[in-house]
């Protein structure tokens, strides 16, 4: 008996913490789906009018443009699907991954590959700020992250994926665009009261190759965090209900410089700017 018992308590320990764990991981998964809900919108907004654009510096002009189509209800929300692979551990994993986007707040959910073992990924932007939990097989949390310098960062990732929702770069209160050069088009705006300035460079038809911005962030993941070149390139223009998008990306810090660091390549297999749940 007394056997029984000595093996009986650390068993009875590791189901409750394993439980504990799941309601854990459950908390977070609950809360990523109630900001995403609280970010899906419809947009009340006026038929999109090519005559909103003048005045706009020429890549600008193009690049919205071609966004959103003539007579097309600028959406105010859009959840992307999307596939493709995540630097970790210095090894690129299979990535699939939804996300919500909206002027004011983001969610990203995605799954990750490692080592056979999925690891799920929520990061978010919302009213109360930033967080990033990561959870392996739903029960052993492997990443943990918010505060001042999360969600400063993750203003800097929000402003930088508004080119898959081009109605937030419409011109407008908070949105002023200036010319950099002939391809090159710099939109100011303020994201979770972070002002930031987000470069935009556009082929001759207006269809974005490349964005970039200097971006709060800790690179080299150190827990220092600072000022950093990140940006992408973009590929694969492809229409989704009156909004075209860049499909293709592969994004990183020090984008621009020598030191540029891909850590995502990802595409866009779906995009709908309806404004419901999904």
């Amino acid at each position: 008996m007394n056997k029984v018992l000595l093996i009986g308590a650390p068993l009875s320990f590791l189901a409750v913490a394993a439980l504990a764990a799941s309601a854990a991981h459950f908390r977070d998964a609950r809360a990523a789906a109630a900001l995403e809900r609280s970010l899906a919108r419809a947009s009340e907004d006026p038929p999109f009018d090519p005559a909103m654009l003048d005045g706009l510096p020429g890549p600008a002009r193009r690049y919205l443009a071609a966004a959103v189509a003539p007579g097309a209800r600028p959406g105010r929300s859009v959840r992307i699907t999307m596939t493709g692979r995540f630097l970790l551990g210095g090894e690129w994993r299979p990535l699939t991954a939804t996300e919500r986007l909206a002027a004011d707040g983001l969610v990203w959910r995605a799954e990750v590959k490692a080592g056979g073992l999925p690891i799920s990924v929520y990061d978010t932007l919302g009213p109360d700020g930033a967080a990033l939990r990561a959870w392996a097989l739903g029960l052993v949390p492997v990443a943990r992250a918010d505060g001042p310098d999360v969600t400063r960062s993750a203003a800097g990732r929000l402003a930088a994926e508004m080119i898959w929702l081009p109605a937030a770069l419409l011109p407008g209160p908070g949105v002023k665009w200036e010319g950099v050069d002939a391809d090159t088009a710099r939109v100011r705006l303020t994201v979770a009261g972070a002002p930031l300035a987000v470069n935009l460079r556009v082929d001759p038809d207006g269809r974005p190759v490349a964005v970039w911005m200097m971006r709060w962030g800790d690179p080299d993941g150190d827990g220092v965090f600072s000022e950093a070149p990140f940006g992408g390139e973009l590929s694969g223009p492809r229409a989704f209900g009156g909004h075209t998008i860049p499909t293709s990306i592969r994004v990183g810090w020090g984008f621009g410089t020598a030191a540029f660091a891909p850590f995502m390549e990802a595409e866009i297999t779906g995009a709908d700017f309806s404004g419901g749940p999904g």
